[in-house]
């Protein structure tokens, strides 16, 4: 099953409304059982590549609606590791739609001044990729549409090196639907500083889980997220 687009809407995350209620997973006995067995092997890759990987506790969309101009999301929790093995198991043999772990996860279109849109080279596998992460429970909780801002200003902070006054606006734009089993919740930054600056702050970040940024000609975009096979060729849909 290829990615497919969700929803199409922007909004300011003030507008996101959050309920919490035990997830809706569908659980299938046969592919808990290997999800344990997945995830070990996972570490062990992890290990031998030379990066850390550790268990969590991660949101996950239960459901979502619209109501006028209002965004309404039930969150439920799913294990890192489970989100892990289920995308494991989907590459294997498709899973039913009610059995994905729906994880969520941040990302978002970054725009300079300049009109350049910036990438990440990965640090562990040189591959260039959104800026963005995982929606962890375990490092901060979520009660409303102004958390789930947050951890996409953490993401730009620890991976480019971009403070909240080095930005201009944060929308919402929607939701992807990944191959992953995951849910992407897509966003779009407008900074208020150029490439060039952004270079030379992104120099002296202090997490290098980023090798380096990648700038994006806007004539050149939907070619170059075309490139992608996963969620990032749907973002074309917010271009």
């Amino acid at each position: 099953m290829d990615s497919y687009l969700l929803l199409k809407k922007e909004l300011d995350f003030q507008d996101i409304r959050i309920s919490k209620s035990p997830s809706n997973r569908n659980i299938v006995p046969n592919f808990e059982k290997q999800i344990q067995s997945l995830w070990e092997e996972d570490l062990k890759k992890a290990k031998s590549e030379g990066y850390k990987r550790w268990d969590s506790i991660l949101y996950r969309l239960n459901s979502f609606s619209v109501n006028n101009d209002e965004l309404y999301f039930d969150l439920g929790e799913v294990n890192f590791s489970t989100a892990v093995g289920l995308k494991s198991i989907n590459k294997i043999k498709p899973l039913n739609i009610n059995s994905f772990s729906k994880a969520l996860f941040i990302n978002s279109l970054v725009i300079t001044t300049d009109n350049k849109y910036v990438f990440g080279v990965r640090n562990n596998t040189k591959i260039r990729d959104m800026i963005g992460g995982v929606i962890s429970k375990s490092e901060m909780e979520v009660n409303n549409g102004k958390d789930l801002e947050r951890f996409l200003l953490v993401e730009l902070k620890e991976e480019c090196n971009i403070d909240i006054f080095h930005i201009k606006s944060v929308k919402f734009l929607g939701l992807i639907q990944s191959r992953s089993t995951r849910i992407s919740i897509s966003c779009k930054t407008n900074l208020n500083i150029s490439s060039f600056e952004l270079e030379n702050i992104f120099k002296s970040r202090l997490d290098n889980e980023l090798e380096a940024l990648d700038f994006v000609e806007y004539c050149d975009l939907e070619g170059y997220l075309g490139n992608f096979d996963g969620y990032q060729k749907i973002m074309k849909n917010f271009i």
